[in-house]
C-alpha cells in the first residue's frame, strides 16, 4: 500500500511494503529513509515487520500537507508505532511516535543536485575542514550544489553520510539514541546559501579557463622584484619547465615590473599600459609569451588598468576621461571608471592588447587603490549616481566580455572584503591578502586571511594566498615545509616567489611533492578565525577504494609547541566502535604507530607535520606514497587487496625519472614477499624496524614496508604485492 502527498517543491511517498519513505525535491533530487530497526540497550527490540497491520492517511492543513502513517498489532513493549511526514513550505519534518528509551535507526538513500559535497553550513570550530572527491566526516549534514548556490540539509541525531561509488549517490543512517525526546528529523533546502550569508553576487566557479584546477606557476616579483626582465623570466621558464613541468607546473607570471621601474608611480613618457619598458623587454612582450607557450607553458600577465604612470596616448587624446592625478605606489593618474569612453574603448584596447600579445591569464592590481581614488572624488565621476562598488563592476563586465569565459583574471587585491569580492562572480580567483616576504606577514597576511576567506575557494572563486616564498633569506627550512604545507594541503593557487636557479634540490623537492594543485574544496560553508598558536587542516580524501584524511598541524610560534590532536574532536573520525587509525609522517617518511583516540605532536618553532590519518582494515593497505602530499589521491587508481591470493595490487601515475615509492601495512601475521615481486626484489625495505626485531621475525603488531617503484620511463605503471605468513620467531 501507497500513499502521496504534496506541497510546493516538496512531495512525499510512502511504501508500507517496504517501509520506505520518498521524498522528492522539486527536480533536485530524492531523500529515501527506512526505519530500519529498534534498539535497547545496544540490542535489536524491533522492527516494522513485527507489526500486523498499518494505514495510511493524508490530512490537509492550511500551510501544511501531512502524511500519518500508522502500525498496529506489535510486540507487547511497542503494540503501535506511527511517522508522521509533515511538508511545508519551510521543508519536510519527519517524527516518529514511539514510547519507552528505544534507539530508533533510521537509513535511505540521498541525491542533490548533479555534483553536491558534504558540507556542515553552521559548525564553530578552530579546524580547518576541506575535502578531496566526495568525502563526508560525521560533522557533515548538508550536500552543497556550487551551480545553483544551494544546498539541502539534514538535521537529525546522530546523522552520516558516505558515498556510494557503485551507485554514485550518497547513503546515509541516523539514530535517535533512546532520547525520548529527539524523535525524527527535518530537511531543509537552502537556496542563496553564499548570496544570503555573505552578501555577495554568485557565480560559481569557472573551470572552463586556461586553469581548471588552481593554476602553478612562478612570477618575477617576489623572485626578483625591480630586476625582473626578458632575460630573467626565461631563465626561469626553462628551469621551470625542465624541473618542475613534469609535476604538474603550468605558469610564468610577468608582474608589474614591465612598465614600472620602482615604488614612485612615475616612468619615462612612452612606457605605459600599453608599451613596457624597452630595457627590460627589448623584444616586446609578445615575443615572452610566444617563448613561454613554446615550452608548453601558460603565459601570464600583471596589469594594473584603472591607472598608469605616465599620461598615455588614450589620457591624452580624452582628457576628461582622467578622474584624478594623484601619485600612489602603481601610478598617478586615474581614470574615472564611469566614462563612457573608459567602458566602450580604454578597457576593450586594454585586455585586448593583452590577448593579442599571447598572453592567456591576467593579474588585475591596483583596485583597492583605485577604490580608495573613486570614493574620495566621488563628485568629479562622469557618472556620480553610480556607487563606486557599482561603478567598478561595469570595468570589470568590461574587461571580461574583451577576454571572454576562456580567459584567466585573477583579482590582486587582499586589502578589505569590499576589493576582493565586489566583482567575486567575474573574477576567476581572488588575492586574500598582502604580500607575504617575512614569517610575520605569513601569519597576518596568509593564514589569517586563508581562515576568513577559505569558505569561497573552488566555490565562487580560486583564493590566491599570493606567492609561496621559501628561500633561505626569509625561511629556515621548517618554515619553508610549512608554507608550502598549508597550501597544497587546501587545494589553493600556487605560485612560487623565488628565482627558480637560487633554489637548492632540497627546497625544490618541497614543490615536486606539493603540486599540482588538486581539486580541493571547503567542507565549512563559514568564515574562521585562529589563535595564532596553531592551527590544524583536515583534508578528507575519497577514493573510489578508500577513504583517509592528511591533517596538516602548523605551528604558528617561533618556539616549541606540545599538542594533542583528537581524532574525534580535531579530525571528526568515527571512534565509537572500537576503530584504530595508522599514521604516516609524511615529509619524514616515517610510520607513526596505530591509535585508537588521538595522538600528541610536538613541533619545532613555526614547523609543520603533514600527517596521513588511515583507517586499519585488518589487510594489507596503502599508508601512504612519496609522489604528492595527498599520499595517493593523486597518482593511483585501481587500488585492490586479493585475499585468495594475498596480492595487493594497483596502478601509479609516476612522473619520468622520479624517485617513487609507495608504503604498505601488512597486519599481523603476514609479511611482504619480497622475492616474489620483480619490480622491487632488492629494494624493497621495511621501514617500522625497532633494534630487537629482525627482518623476517614474527609481526604480532603488523608491519610496514617501502617499495620503489620509479622509473625512467614514468607514465602509468602497474604494481602488486604479494604476501605471506610471517616466519616464527
Amino acid at each position: 500500500m501507497k500513499a502521496f502527498t504534496s506541497y510546493r517543491d516538496y512531495s512525499a511517498e510512502y511504501d508500507t511494503d517496504t517501509h520506505v519513505l520518498t521524498v522528492r525535491l522539486a527536480q533536485a533530487g530524492f531523500f529515501t529513509v527506512k526505519a530500519d530497526e529498534a534498539r535497547y540497550d545496544g540490542r535489536k527490540a524491533f522492527d516494522l515487520s513485527d507489526y500486523e497491520s498499518s494505514s495510511i492517511r493524508v490530512e490537509k492543513g492550511f500551510d501544511r500537507q501531512t502524511l500519518r502513517v500508522e502500525y498496529q498489532g506489535g510486540p507487547e513493549e511497542q503494540e503501535s508505532f506511527a511517522i508522521v511526514v509533515t511538508l511545508s513550505s519551510s521543508g519536510v519534518d519527519y517524527r516518529m511516535d514511539v514510547m519507552g528509551h528505544y534507539d530508533v535507526w533510521l537509513n535511505g538513500d540521498m541525491k542533490y543536485a548533479n555534483s553536491p559535497r558534504p558540507v556542515c553550513l553552521d559548525r564553530r570550530g578552530m579546524d580547518l575542514r576541506c575535502g578531496f572527491g566526495p568525502a563526508a566526516s560525521k560533522v557533515d549534514n548538508a550536500l552543497f550544489d556550487e551551480a545553483s548556490d544551494s544546498a539541502l540539509e539534514v538535521i537529525g541525531p546522530g546523522f552520516r553520510m558516505k558515498y556510494d561509488w557503485e551507485r554514485r549517490l550518497f547513503v546515509h543512517s541516523m539514530h535517535t539514541g533512546g532520547d525520548d525526546i529527539v524523535r525524527g528529523f527535518s530537511l531543509r533546502v537552502k537556496r542563496r546559501v553564499y548570496e544570503t550569508r555573505f552578501g555577495v553576487a554568485y557565480a560559481p566557479v569557472n573551470r572552463n579557463n586556461r586553469f581548471p584546477r588552481p593554476p602553478v606557476g612562478w612570477m618575477t616579483w617576489y623572485a626578483v622584484q625591480f630586476d625582473a626582465c626578458e632575460k630573467t623570466v626565461l631563465e626561469n621558464a626553462r628551469f621551470l619547465k625542465e624541473k618542475l613541468a613534469a609535476y604538474g607546473a603550468n605558469a610564468i607570471w610577468v608582474d608589474w615590473e614591465w612598465y614600472h621601474r620602482d615604488f614612485s608611480g612615475t616612468h619615462d613618457p612612452g612606457v605605459d599600459v600599453f608599451h613596457p619598458d624597452p630595457e627590460r623587454y627589448p623584444n616586446g612582450l609578445a615575443a615572452v609569451a610566444n617563448e613561454i607557450k613554446a615550452m608548453g607553458l601558460i603565459p601570464a600577465l600583471w596589469i594594473g588598468a584603472t591607472n598608469d604612470p605616465t599620461r598615455n596616448e588614450f589620457i591624452q587624446a580624452n582628457p576628461d576621461a582622467l578622474l584624478v592625478q594623484k601619485r600612489g605606489w602603481c601610478g598617478q593618474y586615474f581614470l574615472d571608471p564611469t566614462h563612457p569612453k573608459v567602458l566602450s574603448q580604454y578597457i576593450p584596447r586594454v585586455f585586448s592588447q593583452i590577448r593579442e600579445m599571447g598572453y592567456e591569464a591576467a593579474k588585475w592590481d591596483c583596485l583597492p587603490i583605485t577604490f580608495e581614488r573613486v570614493d574620495s572624488n566621488h563628485d568629479k565621476l562622469y557618472n556620480p549616481a553610480l556607487s563606486t562598488d557599482e561603478a567598478m563592476r561595469a570595468v570589470v563586465a568590461a574587461a571580461r566580455d574583451v577576454v571572454g569565459p576562456d580567459f584567466y583574471m585573477l583579482s590582486c587585491s587582499g586589502d578589505t572584503l569590499r576589493d576582493m569580492l565586489f566583482a567575486g562572480d567575474l573574477f576567476d580567483a581572488a588575492r586574500i591578502g598582502g604580500d607575504i616576504f617575512r614569517w610575520s606577514e605569513f601569519i597576518s597576511q596568509g593564514v589569517n586571511r586563508i581562515l576568513a576567506m577559505y569558505p569561497f575557494h573552488n566555490t565562487l572563486l580560486y583564493a590566491d594566498p599570493d606567492n609561496v616564498v621559501i628561500r633561505p633569506k626569509y625561511n629556515t627550512f621548517d618554515q619553508a615545509v610549512s608554507r608550502v604545507s598549508i597550501v597544497s594541503v587546501l587545494g589553493l593557487p600556487f605560485t612560487i616567489g623565488d628565482n627558480l636557479p637560487d633554489l637548492e634540490d632540497e627546497r625544490l623537492s618541497l614543490i615536486r611533492r606539493a603540486i599540482p594543485i588538486m581539486d580541493i574544496h571547503p567542507m565549512d560553508i563559514r568564515e574562521n578565525i585562529g589563535d595564532n598558536r596553531q592551527l590544524v587542516v583536515n583534508l578528507a580524501i575519497a577514493t573510489p577504494y578508500e577513504e583517509w584524511n592528511v591533517v596538516d598541524v602548523l605551528n604558528l610560534l617561533e618556539t616549541r609547541n606540545t599538542l594533542y590532536i583528537s581524532l574525534d574532536g580535531n579530525l571528526h573520525l568515527d571512534t565509537g566502535a572500537g576503530e584504530r587509525y595508522l599514521l604516516f609522517d609524511y615529509w619524514n617518511g616515517e610510520y607513526m604507530g596505530e591509535v585508537g583516540e588521538g595522538f600528541r605532536l610536538t613541533l619545532d618553532p613555526c614547523a609543520s607535520r603533514v600527517i596521513c590519518v588511515r583507517r586499519k582494515t585488518g589487510i594489507p593497505q596503502i599508508i601512504s606514497t612519496t609522489r604528492h602530499i595527498s599520499q595517493g589521491a593523486l597518482e593511483l587508481s585501481d587500488v585492490s587487496y586479493d585475499r585468495e591470493r594475498r596480492v595487493l595490487s594497483g596502478t601509479a601515475d609516476v612522473v619520468p625519472g622520479d624517485d617513487y615509492a609507495i608504503y604498505v601495512y601488512a597486519p599481523a601475521g603476514l609479511r611482504l614477499y619480497y622475492e616474489g615481486n620483480d619490480s622491487c626484489v632488492f629494494d624493497v625495505e621495511r621501514v617500522d624496524l625497532r633494534e630487537n626485531l629482525e627482518f623476517e621475525a614474527q609481526c604480532p603488531e603488523g608491519s610496514v614496508w617501502k617499495i620503489p617503484l620509479g622509473s625512467e620511463a614514468g607514465g602509468k605503471t602497474p604494481w602488486s604485492v604479494a604476501f605471506i605468513p610471517c616466519h616464527p620467531a
